[in-house]
C-alpha cells in the first residue's frame, strides 16, 4: 500500500505545489498513485503554481523581464506541441498573464515587452478558441486587454514608448491587428471583427498608430478578402464596413499630417492602392473608393509629379472596379489636362503627350476588337498634333506617326496631305529633311504620282545631302 495515501489529500496537494518544475511534477505523479489522485483533483491550480515558481524563482524587477516571459512562452509552446489535446496552453498562460500586463504598465522599457505581449495574446486567444468548449468570450477579453494597452493615453507614455509607437511598434501592432482579424473572420465572427476594426480606426485620436503606419494597417482589408466567402451577404456587408472605416481612417490621418500643395505622400498612395485592391476583390464600396481617389487627384495640379502617380491610380481604379478597359480613366485624365492651361508650354510636349499616347493606344485596342467609340484614334491623333508647337521634335515625331497610321488604315490620301503640309515648312538644314523627302516620295508613288516622286528624289540627289538622323517617338 502507498504510504502517502494516509496523508490528507490537501497536504499531498501542497507537497505537489512545492515541486520546483513541471518535469519533476510529472515524475512524482507517475511514481505515486496517491500523489496522482491528489493531482487529478486540483490539476489546474497545481500546474499553475509549479509553473509560476519554475519561471519566476529567479525573477526580480531589476532582471531582464522580457527574457523571463520569452522563456515562459517557449516552454508553453513546447508543451503544446507535445500534447495538443490538453489545455496546458490556457492553464499556464493564465498564471503569468496578469503579471505580464502589470509589468508592461509600469515598465520604462516597453518595446520588447509589447512584442512579447502580442505573441502571448495571439496564442492565448487561439488556445481559448481551440479548446473543446470554444471559450470565445475569454478570447475576446484577452484581445480587449491588448487593445486597452494599445490605446493607453498619450500623457502616460514615456519617450521610449512614443518612439516605439512611432517606429518599431508599427510592424508589431499591424501584425496583431491582421492576425486577430483573420482569426475572427475564419470563425465567421463578422460582427465582432467589424467592431474590433472600427475600434482600431476610431482610436486614431490616441495616436496608437502614426501616419506612416496607416499604409500597413490598410492592407488588412485586402488580406481578409482572400479568406472570405465573397458570395455571402453577411461577408460582403462586413467587407463594405471595414473598407468604409478604412477610408475614414485614411482621411483623418491625412488631415493630421502635413500635405502641402502637390506633395507626394507614399504612405497615402500605398494606402489607397491597398484599398483599391480590396474594393476590386470584394466588389463593395466601389463608389467611395473611386470618389476618394479622384478627390485626392483633383486637389493637385494635374501636371505635378505627385498628380502623375495619382492619375495612374485613377486609371487603375476605373479598370479594376468597373471591370472595363482603361479608356474611361485615361480619358478622364486627358480631359482634366485640357481644362488647365500649363504655365510652361513645353509641358504639353512631355506630360500631355504621354497621356495622349496612352489614350491613342486604348482607342486602337477597342477599334481592333470592332468596338465603336465616340472618339476615333486617328481623329484624336490629329487633334493632339494641333496642340503641339510646329517645328519641335515632338511635333515632327507625332506627325510622322500620324501619317504612318493613316497608311496602315488605307488612307494614303490623308497621309500624303499631312506629309506635304509638313514638307512645305521644312528647311534643307533640318535633320529630318532627307528622311521626310524619302517618305513623301514613297507616298507619291503609292498615289500614282510618279513624276512628282522623281522630281523629289532628283532634287534630293542634286543637293548632295547624305544620311540623316530620325527622331524616335
Amino acid at each position: 500500500m502507498d504510504s502517502l495515501s494516509r496523508i490528507p489529500v490537501e497536504v499531498r496537494q501542497v507537497i505537489l505545489e512545492l515541486i520546483p518544475n513541471l518535469r519533476d511534477l510529472q515524475a512524482a505523479i507517475l511514481a505515486s498513485r496517491s500523489l496522482y489522485l491528489a493531482y487529478d483533483t486540483s490539476r489546474r491550480l497545481i500546474r499553475q503554481r509549479v509553473f509560476r515558481f519554475q519561471i519566476l524563482r529567479d525573477y526580480l524587477p531589476a532582471n531582464n523581464e522580457a527574457a523571463i516571459f520569452t522563456r515562459a512562452h517557449r516552454q508553453i509552446e513546447t508543451l503544446e506541441k507535445k500534447n495538443s489535446k490538453n489545455d496546458d496552453g490556457i492553464i499556464l498562460r493564465e498564471t503569468l498573464w496578469p503579471l505580464l500586463i502589470s509589468t508592461i504598465c509600469r515598465s520604462e522599457e516597453r518595446k520588447r515587452l509589447l512584442e512579447i505581449l502580442v505573441k502571448w495574446s495571439l496564442d492565448y486567444a487561439k488556445a481559448y478558441r481551440a479548446s473543446s468548449s470554444s471559450r470565445e468570450d475569454e478570447a475576446r477579453y484577452i484581445e480587449a486587454q491588448v487593445m486597452q494597452l494599445f490605446f493607453s493615453s498619450e500623457s502616460s507614455r514615456t519617450t521610449t514608448t512614443r518612439n516605439f509607437y512611432a517606429h518599431e511598434g508599427r510592424r508589431v501592432i499591424v501584425s496583431w491587428v491582421r492576425t486577430t482579424m483573420t482569426s475572427a473572420v475564419q470563425h465567421q465572427h463578422y460582427e465582432y471583427a467589424a467592431v474590433l476594426y472600427g475600434q482600431i480606426c476610431d482610436g486614431w485620436g490616441n495616436n496608437i498608430i502614426c501616419h506612416q503606419t496607416m499604409a500597413g494597417l490598410l492592407t488588412v482589408p485586402q488580406s481578409l478578402c482572400s479568406i472570405i466567402d465573397g458570395h455571402s451577404f453577411v461577408a460582403k456587408r462586413f467587407l463594405g464596413t471595414i473598407i468604409s472605416k478604412s477610408w475614414s481612417l485614411f482621411w483623418r490621418s491625412r488631415s493630421t499630417s502635413r500635405h502641402a500643395g502637390d506633395m507626394l505622400c507614399y504612405h497615402c498612395l500605398d494606402g489607397a492602392k491597398s484599398l483599391l485592391a480590396a474594393t476590386g476583390l470584394a466588389h463593395v464600396g466601389t463608389e467611395e473608393t473611386l470618389s476618394s481617389i479622384e478627390k485626392i487627384w483633383n486637389e493637385m495640379s494635374p501636371r505635378s509629379p505627385a498628380a502623375s502617380f495619382w492619375a495612374d491610380l485613377v486609371v487603375e481604379s476605373h479598370h479594376r472596379i468597373q471591370e472595363t478597359n482603361r479608356l474611361g480613366g485615361v480619358l478622364k485624365v486627358w480631359n482634366r489636362l485640357r481644362e488647365v492651361i500649363p504655365s510652361d508650354p513645353t509641358q504639353i510636349e512631355t506630360i500631355d503627350l504621354d497621356w495622349a499616347r496612352k489614350l491613342i493606344l486604348e482607342l486602337r485596342k477597342l477599334e481592333k476588337r470592332g468596338k465603336t467609340q465616340e472618339v476615333q484614334s486617328l481623329e484624336f491623333h490629329a487633334s493632339v498634333l494641333a496642340l503641339l508647337s510646329p517645328g519641335s521634335p515632338s511635333y515632327y515625331a507625332f506627325a510622322r506617326n500620324l501619317a504612318d497610321s493613316y497608311v496602315r488604315n488605307g488612307d494614303v490620301k490623308s497621309a500624303l496631305t499631312l506629309r506635304q503640309q509638313i514638307w512645305q515648312d521644312l528647311q534643307p538644314t533640318s535633320r529630318i529633311y532627307v528622311s521626310w523627302a524619302r517618305e513623301l516620295a514613297v507616298l507619291y508613288r503609292r498615289n500614282g504620282r510618279e513624276e512628282e516622286a522623281m522630281q523629289l528624289t532628283t532634287g534630293m540627289k542634286e543637293t548632295g545631302r547624305g544620311g540623316n538622323v530620325n527622331i524616335a517617338v
